[in-house]
């Protein structure tokens, strides 16, 4: 056989093995970060680069897909692909359906974080603080969602 010959199903395995690597190099990093965090073992020098490293990957990541015109359209939690139409009701279905329910989680599990942290402040200091989070993750959600929609809808046009 001929090594040097390469389709594109040969060079789609390549792609695959690579990005189960990375993502298992990240699940570890992002392992070792917490287990730092939670055994106060977390410096700047260590945690602080493990930290960075992550991002980078994350960015390199975005920016690949983003080069690439991989365009992810929004999905609700189980999975089911919206409507990427410009119409109010496909906007509010998008809002209701994906938008809300991905900022709801991602308040609870970042200030459960922030709990776990920095310990219970009290009611008011908390609830404040998952607005805080619901209300940033939502508005990034909602627009970088709505511009991927945008991307996806002129991709179909060209």
């Amino acid at each position: 056989m001929n090594n040097k010959i390469q389709d594109e199903r040969v060079k789609q395995n390549k792609t695959k093995a690579l990005a189960n690597a990375a993502i298992i190099g990240e699940i570890l990093l992002l392992v070792k970060i917490i287990f730092e965090i939670f055994t106060d073992k977390a410096t700047l020098a260590t945690t602080g680069w493990d930290i960075a490293v992550l991002i980078i990957m994350n960015v390199v990541m975005l920016i690949s897909l983003y080069r690439s015109k991989t365009i992810d359209t929004p999905k609700t939690l189980f999975g089911r692909s919206l409507t990427t139409g410009f119409s109010k009701r496909a906007k509010r279905e998008r809002f209701y359906q994906s938008y809300i329910p991905e900022s709801l989680i991602a308040a609870v599990g970042l200030s459960l974080g922030s709990y776990l942290n920095s310990g219970y402040n009290g009611i008011l200091p908390t609830l404040i603080l998952y607005i805080f989070y619901f209300g940033i993750y939502l508005t990034v959600t909602y627009y970088w969602n709505e511009n991927e929609i945008k991307r996806y809808n002129k991709d179909l046009e060209d």
